[in-house]
């Protein structure tokens, strides 16, 4: 009603004022024109405006507490804080294990590549000296082999130059025998006779044996009393100054085949 009573006389004001204005340029228009001061009209905008009842206010109810229902929801919420950091404290401690199997996986793999490095290098140095040692041996058999044919070759050459010796020394001890030798009637071409002499390395005869007779005892005894002329081998003497192993070897014990080449038939 208040709102009707606002709207009418608003519209009433506002005819009002509009009939006045009309009126006045009726008047205007019908009287003498006279001179005379124009006055501006001063215009007045009305608005219409709507006035809209403040709304009261909707009182709230509120909820009746409930202390058990309260207690309940605390709990709830403690329990599911609590819920959190467990499982806060779990995904932590997850990850701290995590993180030392990480660690310990590294450092083992660590520790067994360093074992397998050393065992590597232990093995290579094992079979390096292997190596080495299977070729010192190759190079000592070899040195050795170079040796013993050097030693063949030399022990070949002194068998020559000794056989020389011997065979020059056998012809010198042979002819300084005939040279002594005083032939006995009953001697015979063919006759031979084998004597053991025995010398020092003074060349001087020690002894003298007859070890195969010739079948003519006067002939025997004719060659041995021809070794005992003779009585010192002055060359042998050289021979055992110059070369003591060569006259121990060939001439401290040795047989004298004696064969006269110049006996009669």
């Amino acid at each position: 009603m208040d709102k009707w009573l606002s709207y009418s006389a608003g519209v009433c004001f506002s005819a009002v004022l509009h009939g006045v204005l009309l009126l006045v340029l009726i008047v205007g228009w019908q009287g003498e024109p006279e001179l005379r001061k124009i006055v501006r009209p001063q215009y007045i905008e009305a608005t219409l405006l709507e006035i809209k009842p403040k709304a009261r206010p909707v009182p709230q109810t509120k909820a009746p507490i409930k202390p058990a229902q309260d207690r309940a929801e605390k709990q709830r919420k403690e329990q599911e804080l609590k819920q959190q950091r467990i499982q806060e404290q779990a995904r932590l401690e997850k990850k701290s294990r995590a993180t030392a199997a990480k660690a310990k996986a590294a450092k083992d793999k660590a520790v067994k590549d360093k074992a397998a490095k050393d065992k590597a290098a232990k093995d290579k140095a094992a079979k390096d000296k292997v190596a080495k040692e299977k070729l010192a041996q190759q190079n000592k058999l070899r040195e050795d082999q170079l040796l013993a044919a050097m030693d063949e070759e030399q022990a070949f050459l002194d068998s020559e130059e000794d056989a020389q010796l011997i065979g020059s020394y056998s012809s010198y001890i042979n002819d300084r025998v005939s040279n002594n030798w005083s032939r006995p009637s009953s001697a015979r071409r063919g006759m031979i006779v084998e004597l053991a002499i025995q010398l020092v390395p003074t060349g001087r005869v020690v002894s003298v044996t007859i070890v195969k007779s010739s079948g003519n005892e006067a002939f025997d005894y004719s060659a041995e009393r021809a070794v005992r002329k003779v009585d010192r081998f002055e060359k042998i003497a050289e021979l055992a100054k110059q070369d003591l192993a060569l006259f121990d070897r060939e001439f401290r014990s040795f047989l004298l085949v004696f064969n006269p080449k110049d006996l009669r038939q």
